[in-house]
């Protein structure tokens, strides 16, 4: 196939696109020997085509290129260096047309080479020869295509007049303190949807207006693509059943995208000829309750076939019953394991997707025997108390095993296992099964601790242990130690722990009112909220006081110098206790030593 051939059938391609357009007229030369062009298109506001109705003339140049197989993606096109300096004193349309020498299969791509476009090309690249250019597939609609020409023609007017001067950026702008910015649209009177529906789908050039008075606009360098999310704080229904408070909109590539819980995907095109509404489905959380939770509205969907965004119903159904059939049966074991993390008090979400094969073994016995009463026979013979791994899950599971081999597990914490406690020589005292999370870090590792029935267990051991106080405060101090080991990735569990303790200090401080306690219980309250970021200047008086208090131990005052963060208060009460200050550093309270003064 000759050059000239190769022309032909790359004109006679366009030609064949644009033909039946009624508001573009054609005017592109076979064989032409203009060095830069090869024709142009005029451009009418309505098939009058008339000087009345005329927007604007488009130079184009158009190339030919054989090709063994056609190249669809990221396909670049060499221009001359000289070409592109001579398109930003008249901006071009560049079209190639990619050809096949042995069929009639033609494919038009196009690039806009506006002034802003052709300065970034160039930048560094001036002593090239050629650069190799992006170029972008001609749009499926003729419609489309038609509203690209009456943007390029926007554009072309608002970038010629800087074709010669250095780009203005976002930052530049930003700095100037501008706050206008305007785009080229391809109609005047456009919906505030269809402006973003053609901004999202089409590569835009946004304008800074430095002074809108007289109208001057300074064009912001480089390409942009737009995308606009809301968050529609509105019911989401499907039945009689809310599954959701919101949901969230999303104008993108030139569609409508309604998101649900991102289960449910709605995508409405916005004025794209030919392209229609889609739905689709997913699960897609890796959480217990979560998963759940989108398997239901999934299940409700396909029973109902309707639902409800706000005040706008759409009709749908799933229409993939092995979705609906694989949610179902699934949907069943979740519940149960949901049940049996509730009985054991567990609320930190279970991720699914770290259980293995093991894991899943244990989840079944659990099943069978705390939810269903079955025993199981796992070749235990002793009884015993094991912390099991469930996904991202500690549990502190009970194990009893029968005398004929059977196995049952149960919670820990449900009063039904005798814990007591050596405390003076030969004598043992019932204690709060609590007290226990004090051995091997408990406190920060178990994630099934029922936090509410805490202070209760030690209220029913007065009278039976003199000692139910001192446990309960030493119970609190490691529930601190615990909170302060614990990163900012558990922080359910740091507040679960850090609530509970200000709790179970208060319920110290009304047990033993007055007295040495009292004031161990009123300094602890205050380590308590200097970690909730709560200490008060009315507390940090009450501290002040304390000080000043002969009744007060030196050891007490080392820990409120340590809360007020005060060196020289710290050191001259250290020296008189330099022993204990040692013991000292073994509790909560040391924490504070890092913000001394």
């Amino acid at each position: 196939m000759t050059s000239k051939d190769i022309e032909e059938k790359a004109i006679l391609a366009l030609k064949n696109y644009i033909w039946g357009s009624k508001v573009i007229s054609q005017f592109i030369a076979e064989n032409d020997k203009e060095p830069f062009w090869d024709g142009y298109v005029n451009l009418y506001k309505d098939s009058q085509k008339d000087k009345k109705s005329f927007l604007g003339r488009v130079p184009l140049q158009i190339k030919g290129k054989l090709v063994h197989s056609f190249k669809k993606e990221k396909f670049k096109y060499n221009i001359d260096v000289t070409d592109l300096k001579a398109y930003l004193a008249d901006p071009t349309v560049y079209i190639v047309c990619q050809m096949k020498e042995d069929s009639k299969d033609t494919l038009l791509y196009y690039r806009n080479l506006l002034p802003e476009t052709i300065k970034n090309l160039l930048k560094g690249k001036d002593k090239q020869k050629t650069i190799a250019v992006k170029m972008k597939p001609f749009p499926e609609s003729l419609e489309n295509f038609e509203s690209i020409l009456r943007v390029f023609i926007g554009d072309s007017r608002k970038q010629i007049s800087y074709s010669g001067m250095k780009s203005l950026t976002l930052e530049d702008a930003r700095k100037r303190k501008v706050n206008n910015f305007s785009f080229v649209m391809p109609l005047a009177n456009m919906s505030p949807a269809d402006c973003m529906g053609f901004l999202s789908s089409h590569d835009s050039y946004m304008y800074a207006q430095v002074d809108k008075d007289l109208g001057i606009e300074i064009p912001i360098s480089g390409e942009m693509n737009f995308s606009f999310t809301n968050v529609a704080n509105l019911d989401v229904v499907v039945g009689e059943r809310i599954f959701y408070n919101q949901f969230c909109n999303e104008i993108k590539d030139g569609n409508l995208v309604v998101n649900v819980g991102n289960v449910l995907t709605l995508s409405f095109p916005i004025n794209q000829q030919g392209k229609n509404s889609t739905a689709s489905f997913k699960v897609s959380s890796d959480f217990l309750d979560e998963s759940m939770h989108q398997m239901e509205f999934l299940m409700a969907l396909d029973k109902e076939g309707k639902v409800k965004l706000g005040g706008v119903e759409i009709k749908l159904k799933v229409n993939e019953p092995e979705i609906i059939q694989e949610c179902g049966q699934r949907l069943i074991a979740l519940r149960q394991l949901k049940h049996v993390l509730d009985l054991l008090h567990v609320t930190k979400p279970l991720d699914l997707s770290k259980i293995d094969k093991e894991q899943n073994d244990l989840i079944e016995v659990l099943i069978a025997t705390i939810e269903m009463g079955k025993p199981i026979r796992i070749g235990h013979s002793e009884s015993t108390l094991t912390l099991a791994e469930i996904g991202n899950l500690n549990l502190l599971l009970w194990e009893s095993v029968d005398k004929d081999g059977n196995s049952f597990f149960d919670d820990f914490f449900d009063g039904r296992i005798d814990i007591k406690y050596q405390f003076e020589a030969g004598k043992h005292y019932e204690s709060s099964p609590f007290s226990y999370l004090q051995n091997n870090n408990l406190w920060s590792k178990c994630d099934n601790i029922p936090f509410g029935k805490q202070i209760e267990t030690y209220g029913n051991l007065i009278g039976k242990n003199p000692h139910v106080y001192d446990m309960a405060n030493l119970d609190m101090l490691a529930m601190l130690n615990a909170y302060d080991s614990l990163d900012e990735t558990e922080q359910i569990k740091k507040n679960n722990i850090l609530t509970y303790a200000k709790k179970l200090n208060e319920w110290l401080s009304k047990s033993e009112p007055s007295g040495e306690k009292s004031v161990m219980h009123f300094v602890n309250y205050c380590q308590i909220l200097k970690r909730q970021g709560c200490l008060t200047e009315e507390y940090i008086s009450d501290l002040r006081k304390l000080l000043s208090d002969e009744a007060v131990m030196p050891t007490v005052k080392v820990g409120i110098a340590l809360l007020l963060g005060e060196r020289d208060t710290f050191n001259h009460w250290k020296g008189l206790c330099r022993d204990d200050v040692e013991n000292m550093k073994r509790y909560p309270i040391w924490k504070f030593y890092s913000d001394l003064s």
